[in-house]
């Protein structure tokens, strides 16, 4: 007679270790549920905290752009004094937007036709070093640039122009 010898299983001997793994684990998250689910509210919290935030940025942004497309409209038609009051309120209520900014560009344009290239140039700074001015920082320079040369300021001009060209991305500018 033969003998065939067996040997035991060892896939039952990974299931069994797996269950008890699986056990574990099961008995962990019961005894730690009140961490488990407290960690879940903050994340969900933390989650709809950052969405409303974002959607009243996005809401401010279009309310900026839209008040700012109103102001160009008046400068359209040319009513200058009520386009210079709607870019102020508009430069005054969303300062930190691109329509702010873009407010303030107008405004210093429109104090450079006025003969007063100071007031235009003192805007200008305020707005070159926000987040919402970042994107236009060439433009903005050049614009300061442009009340220098007004001023006759010649040397300081040809610096923001300069500056104006370092702070582009293009190579042609």
């Amino acid at each position: 007679m033969t003998s065939v010898r067996t040997q035991p299983d060892p896939t039952a001997a990974e299931r069994a270790t797996a269950a008890d793994h699986a056990q574990t684990f099961l008995d962990w998250t019961r005894i730690n549920s009140k961490y488990l689910t407290a960690g879940a509210v903050v994340v969900v919290i933390a989650a709809a905290g950052f969405w409303f935030y974002q959607r009243q940025q996005q809401i401010e942004a279009n309310n900026a752009a839209r008040a700012l497309m109103n102001a160009k409209q008046s400068m359209g038609a040319g009513n200058v004094q009520l386009a210079q009051t709607d870019l102020q309120t508009v430069y005054n209520r969303y300062g930190s937007t691109a329509a702010g900014v873009e407010a303030a560009m107008l405004l210093a344009q429109i104090s450079y036709e006025a003969g007063k290239p100071q007031d235009g140039i003192s805007r200008l700074q305020k707005v070159e070093g926000t987040r919402a001015g970042s994107a236009m920082v060439p433009t903005i320079l050049n614009l300061e640039g442009d009340g220098y040369a007004q001023l006759g300021k010649f040397g300081d001009a040809a610096k923001r122009y300069e500056a104006a060209a370092d702070a582009t991305g293009f190579q042609t500018e």
